[in-house]
């Protein structure tokens, strides 16, 4: 028997969503951009 870990859950769970036509897309890809506190510019 083997074990069940949290990212074969987490792949697991990204497909089931991908089959119901949601589009997966990395976290750092979507994020807001981030300010830079040295500069003060995005």
């Amino acid at each position: 028997m083997s074990n069940i870990t949290e990212s074969d859950i987490e792949q697991y769970t990204i497909e089931v969503l991908e089959d119901l036509g949601f589009q997966f897309l990395h976290g750092p890809d979507i994020s807001p951009p981030m300010v830079s506190f040295t500069n003060g510019r995005i």
